[in-house]
């Protein structure tokens, strides 16, 4: 372990927090939230221009990717953009990943609306449907924390991802409450500012941005922290 880590008592959240505008992070923070707020603008336009923000959306997960393995080494400035000389290893491979996580985190939740719509009433009045997004907030930060460190989806099925949610409990429950943080924080600061021009779309963008970075770097201290280690202890039995 290095010396730098030894010392200080550590914070999780508090580190997670003030890592996006650590360093560099500022300058990586500033420059990430232009370009998202430029290829969201573009998106809306041609044909061109979504598929510039979908290459940009993959740009970003690539980024949220090199975050968690970049806290798992020991890292604790935020890592430089990702290399896309190799585009499909980069980013698409990657981008699919996560795609495959999303869906199987929150098709339940999709499952949840299209049984309200049948049962009547509002979606959003439905508990079935706040249940739906609660298991997908739950499900996704540890589906995707395994699948970027082991590079595989199969990590991502429920019979592997659901025996580390319970184990990890009531900890990992950090690590979800800033997800649905985030979303909401980044919901809200879109609808109060995104309708105002360049100013408002800046923001929006840089709010959702800063709370990818700070989930990336709590999910990456969480697992070199407490699931890193479990699972060293585990192979050590093992052998």
């Amino acid at each position: 372990m290095p010396e730098e880590i030894e010392t200080p008592e550590r914070r999780p959240l508090m580190d997670a927090l003030g890592y996006p505008v650590r360093g560099s992070g500022r300058i990586l923070l500033v420059i990430g939230a232009a370009l998202s707020a430029v290829l969201g603008f573009a998106s809306g336009f041609s044909i061109f221009g979504g598929i510039a923000w979908l290459l940009g959306l993959a740009y970003f997960n690539a980024y949220y990717h090199s975050i968690v393995e970049s806290t798992v080494s020991w890292n604790e400035d935020p890592p430089d953009w990702p290399d896309v000389s190799d585009l499909a290893g980069e980013m698409i491979v990657p981008m699919v990943r996560t795609a495959g996580v999303f869906l199987l985190s929150f098709l339940p939740m999709l499952g949840c609306v299209v049984l309200a719509r049948k049962l009547g009433g509002g979606i959003w009045s439905s508990p079935l449907v706040w249940l739906g997004i609660l298991w997908g907030v739950l499900y996704f930060p540890m589906a995707m924390l395994h699948v970027i460190i082991s590079n595989e989806l199969i990590n991502a099925l429920p019979w592997q991802v659901l025996p580390k949610i319970l184990k990890a409990m009531p900890g990992y429950l950090l690590l979800a409450g800033l997800l649905l943080a985030g979303l909401m924080i980044s919901v809200v600061v879109e609808v109060v500012l995104g309708r105002i021009p360049l100013v408002g779309g800046l923001l929006a963008a840089g709010a959702g941005l800063y709370f990818m970075m700070a989930q990336a770097r709590l999910a990456g201290i969480f697992y070199r922290d407490q699931l890193g280690l479990e699972e060293a202890d585990e192979n050590d039995g093992v052998l």
